[in-house]
């Protein structure tokens, strides 16, 4: 068979199985099992492939017929940019979810230019009463470890919590996206926790982002004792004082249980079905995530989380019955509800 019969069987099988971007997925198997660029593909397109390629590619399609994400198969997803493991322990990123990470960057520029602003404005009150006070000796204080000034340093630092992170793709393309983000990431799944800690290795992040298996915000306070041991008597990053962030950020499950059953099959069957239910009108996470996220929020500090597209008046409304102000419902997109967010 020639790499050009081989490829038109592939899309063939896979039209037959009712996959939708048919050509496109047996583009990619056939790439993933060849090694061949689209260029070297219109070389060699009349080539007879070895047999050991064709059953390599015949095992890839078989598992796409049978509805198995494309994603599952080659491994990975590109999210923000940036490349992401994924298996069948993880939902796989998706774009809707880039919306979410677009609107927390705004946030964190927003809180960034607002420090801007009073530390410029604590800078200019500090020259009127301390006129008598030498610059260079500050600047000798600081670079001598002053405490006063290393505590000034961290409060320029944001701090994140990702609740059920699965992948880490939120988290991760946060901090990676900003250098002076910290994150903390909780999810139930001690598998997908796994797959989030070789993201962040991967993506090139490990010393300012931490993991924890745990249920929503016990997945915090169960590890108090474990990060003082691990932190040591600096207590700097990751101290037992971490327990409160500027901003708590979530993708949680969301799909009323009755309704899974009729999700495509690369979903209903194959994304772990902890990380798609959200109870029986799909918004338990987002009560208990509004209720104790007030205890874990610095003052002023946000929750902004992800919502299915007919969810946003609910959600809304479990916002402002926690006390959170100016509660907004964003779009995506394609024009539908997609954000919520609100701060203390």
């Amino acid at each position: 068979m020639t790499y050009r019969d081989m490829l038109k069987h592939g899309e063939t099988a896979l039209q037959e199985a009712g996959v939708v971007d048919y050509k496109l997925d047996a583009w990619y198997l056939f790439e993933a099992a060849t090694g061949l660029s689209k260029q070297l593909y219109f070389m060699e397109m009349t080539t007879e492939a070895t047999e050991r390629i064709e059953a390599k590619y015949n095992k890839l399609l078989k598992r796409r017929t049978n509805r198995e994400p494309l994603q599952y198969i080659l491994g990975s997803q590109v999210f923000m940019g940036l490349d992401f493991e994924v298996n069948e322990h993880v939902l796989i990123p998706r774009q809707d979810t880039e919306n979410l990470v677009e609107e927390v960057n705004k946030i964190i520029h927003k809180m960034k230019v607002d420090r801007c602003i009073d530390s410029d404005s604590s800078a200019n009150t500090d020259s009127e009463n301390d006129s008598n006070i030498d610059r260079n000796q500050k600047a000798e204080r600081a670079s001598e470890g002053d405490a006063d000034a290393n505590d000034a340093d961290k409060n320029q630092d944001i701090d994140i919590l990702d609740m059920c992170t699965g992948s880490g793709c939120i988290i991760i393309s946060l901090v990676a996206m900003n250098e002076d983000v910290y994150g903390t990431a909780v999810d139930l799944s001690r598998e997908a926790i796994s797959v989030a800690r070789r993201n962040v290795m991967n993506n090139s992040v490990t010393d300012r982002v931490e993991f924890y298996v745990g249920d929503l915000f016990d997945g915090i306070t169960e590890h108090k004792e474990q990060k003082v041991v691990r932190a040591g008597l600096s207590c700097t990053k990751y101290g037992p004082a971490r327990q409160t962030f500027d901003i708590i950020v979530s993708n949680p499950p969301y799909i009323p249980t009755a309704e899974i059953a009729k999700l495509m099959p690369e979903v209903g069957d194959f994304e772990p079905m902890m990380a798609l239910d959200g109870d029986e009108d799909g918004l338990r996470f987002y009560r208990q995530i509004a209720a104790d996220a007030p205890d874990f929020l610095k003052d002023g500090g946000y929750l902004i989380v992800e919502i299915g597209f007919d969810q946003g008046q609910d959600v809304r409304d479990i916002f402002l019955e926690n006390n959170f102000a100016d509660v907004r419902v964003i779009k995506d997109y394609q024009d539908n509800d997609r954000i919520v967010v609100g701060h203390l």
